[in-house]
């Protein structure tokens, strides 16, 4: 059997709802993908009695307890003495780690505090695991055939530690693989997705099926099987792609936006954007991902019709006799930014994002799009529903969508 998995994420913070939770999302993704079996999160507060009473009521059930925060040094960070306490074990000073600790402040011009020294303070019988990020180093503790790992709360400090230290350790327990595969869809809706794959989707029992929806792009299935029987999920794979293979954009991990900037970059394939109601996050979706630069030849946002007439040249009586939300504006946008920065793709955006300016004719959530690759235009007529960011997101993901089609 594979292990049991507790995850704890300790801060204040956290249940005041002032950051996200990201530490047990990513945990609990990564240690899911190789077999695990999450058993159960926990968020608590920083009082060592919690602390230690949590830890104690998770290792009744798991195999391996994945802790993070509070290793900090001001005085809130309380998660060694809450682990300690539950162990019934003592905190005892490192001096080892106290003298990389003063040696790494000193090497940027700060002094050691008193404060600062806690981080240096171990749990009995803990092994160090070194922190190359930040200055608090991690633990790992057996307890009575449990593992526990104990790690800081900064995602860009936890990320290469959780890599480097539990997922090999972790990964020599489990004694049956498994493989997981994620099917992502656009322009279709959780429901209907449901709806069309539901008279086999649940019928085997061997495969175990999640689903989920991103918000901006679309629904996910994710399904998971022992290596020994993958060709159940082979099966399942091939009636997914018949039944709703028109709306699956990837099998994998990657989104939409990046699997689109990475085929027009293998493929230099250019590109330019003209926006209205999207404002410049199509531009900036783009530019997320490094070496755009080579196909991203540039984007224009023109929100007012004046805009859109004197700096990308629309035509002025399409303006007025269509509007400037309309399939021709679109059309004239795509075309006249892939003529201003000769690029080979030029994308036009126009719409009404809300909460205002919609009509009977023209609703909020009214967008059109047109793409324009070499003087052949294709358009596309979008009624998205939600706040005036949900409408706009869902603009710059579709898109996308439109340029998948196109490519």
């Amino acid at each position: 059997m594979n292990p049991k998995i507790g995850v704890v994420s300790v801060g204040d913070e956290l249940l005041e709802g002032m950051i996200l939770d990201r530490n047990s999302n990513y945990v609990a993704r990564e240690l899911t993908k190789i077999g695990c079996e999450i058993i159960r999160v926990v968020q608590v507060r920083d009082k060592i009695e919690e602390i230690a009473e949590v830890v104690s009521d998770l290792l009744k059930i798991s195999n391996i307890l994945i802790i993070s925060g509070g290793l900090g040094p001001t005085e809130d960070d309380l998660t060694r003495e809450g682990v300690a306490k539950a162990l019934r074990r003592k905190l005892v000073m490192d001096e080892k780690i106290l003298a990389k600790l003063e040696e790494k402040l000193k090497d940027h011009g700060l002094l050691c505090l008193e404060n600062v020294k806690k981080q240096a303070e171990i749990i009995e019988g803990a092994e160090i695991l070194e922190n190359t990020v930040g200055t608090a180093p991690g633990q790992f503790v057996k307890h009575e055939g449990k593992m526990i790992f104990i790690l800081p709360g900064p995602p860009v400090e936890l990320i290469p530690m959780f890599e480097r230290y539990v997922l090999p350790r972790v990964e020599e327990m489990i004694h049956e693989k498994y493989t997981t595969r994620i099917y992502r869809f656009i322009g279709i809706k959780e429901a209907t997705l449901e709806e069309k794959l539901k008279d086999f989707l649940y019928s085997d029992g061997r495969i175990k099926v999640s689903t989920m929806i991103d918000t901006y792009v679309g629904p996910t299935i994710r399904l998971t099987v022992r290596n020994e029987e993958i060709w159940r999920l082979e099966r399942m794979e091939k009636m997914i792609k018949e039944r709703v293979g028109e709306y699956l954009y990837n099998v994998g991990d990657k989104r939409i936006d990046e699997l689109m900037v990475e085929r027009m970059l293998k493929e230099g394939i250019t590109i330019s954007i003209a926006e209205s109601c999207t404002g410049g996050l199509v531009a900036s979706t783009l530019v997320n991902f490094p070496g755009v630069s080579k196909i991203f030849k540039g984007g224009v946002i023109v929100y007012s019709n004046e805009s859109k007439a004197e700096v990308l040249g629309v035509d002025r009586k399409t303006l007025e006799k269509f509007g400037a939300v309309s399939e021709r504006t679109a059309m004239e946008m795509a075309s006249n930014v892939r003529e201003k920065f000769k690029s080979e793709i030029g994308i036009g955006v126009t719409g009404i994002a809300g909460p205002t300016g919609g009509t009977s004719e023209k609703p909020i959530g009214l967008v059109f799009f047109a793409i324009d690759r070499e003087g052949q235009v294709q358009t596309r007529r979008e009624r998205f529903h939600g706040d005036r960011n949900t409408i706009r997101m869902r603009a710059v993901y579709s898109v996308f969508d439109l340029l998948r089609k196109v490519l």
